[in-house]
């Protein structure tokens, strides 16, 4: 193993608001040691002294209950406020993300059931992917963040949509930019250094929701404020396959969602 990629040093931030889903995240985590010991911050909002036993004893961990507020991206930026982003060289952003209604899509391709976490998850942390991503980071180093392609969504900021410009730009103090790219289901690795611009920037008040959806429209613009924040500084994301993504797409019909279900299985969660 290159020893430039046990050098990284390694962050991962894990929001566990489902409890029951920590079984499946755990093998990715060991993934993860198995290459280099890393840093874990757990958050979650009940606590849980069997579950929280074990992840001290597997894991340089620590735990920190925090409010339901923001789904993952509150109990993030609470993390992030808390530690010094210049001790780490990557980041892995992860969380219990529940299975949801069989065909939901992302960008067209399929993300029901299990599939947009395990997809997620595998691609960063997959013990056949987790070398080579921590290798991109190395080998390309205007790369800012990487993750799941097919889940990689383009935003459009208007001055006339209810967040504007000046919304993001002045929380991060960067440069103004037409478009940019996140990542749908916010699970990914990026640099560290390129969210110390979000660092002290919002407190639980900013995820207050006081609509009837599930939760408020910052904890959804938040989503893309973390890629917001790559572009702004210059930095790119991890480049897919249009082959690969054109054929998710295509088995993502309702039709040939058998298949689909076959061929992600086969050649992407393959262990």
């Amino acid at each position: 193993m290159n020893q430039e990629i046990v050098k990284l040093k390694k962050l991962v931030i894990l929001h566990l608001y489902y409890h029951e889903l920590w079984e499946n995240i755990k093998p990715y985590l060991i993934n993860l040691k198995q290459i280099s010991e890393f840093d874990l911050y757990v958050t979650t909002t009940a606590h849980n002294e069997k579950l929280f036993k074990e992840i001290t004893g597997l894991f340089n961990a620590v735990i920190l209950t925090v409010d339901n507020a923001g789904a993952d991206l509150y109990p993030f930026f609470y993390v992030i406020n808390s530690i010094n982003l210049d001790n780490y060289d990557i980041i892995y952003k992860i969380h219990s993300k529940r299975n949801v209604k069989q065909r939901r899509k992302i960008k067209g391709v399929n993300c029901g059931l299990h599939y947009w976490r395990e997809c997620m998850l595998n691609d960063i942390l997959g013990s056949k992917n987790i070398e080579k991503r921590l290798q991109d980071f190395i080998d390309d180093k205007n790369l800012g963040a990487s993750g799941y392609a097919p889940y990689l969504i383009t935003f459009s900021l208007s001055e006339s949509s209810s967040l504007t410009y000046s919304d993001a730009v002045s929380c991060s103090n960067l440069k103004k930019i037409s478009s940019f790219k996140y990542y749908g289901g916010t699970i990914f690795m990026a640099r560290a250094g390129l969210f110390k611009c979000l660092q002290h920037k919002f407190t639980i008040e900013d995820f207050v929701n006081d609509t009837n959806e599930r939760f408020s429209e910052f904890t959804y613009f938040c989503e893309a404020l973390l890629g917001y924040c790559i572009a702004a500084q210059g930095y790119d994301y991890k480049k897919g396959s249009r082959l690969l993504k054109a054929v998710l797409i295509l088995l993502s019909h309702r039709i040939t969602y058998p298949l689909y279900k076959f061929f992600v299985n086969k050649f992407i969660l393959s262990k």
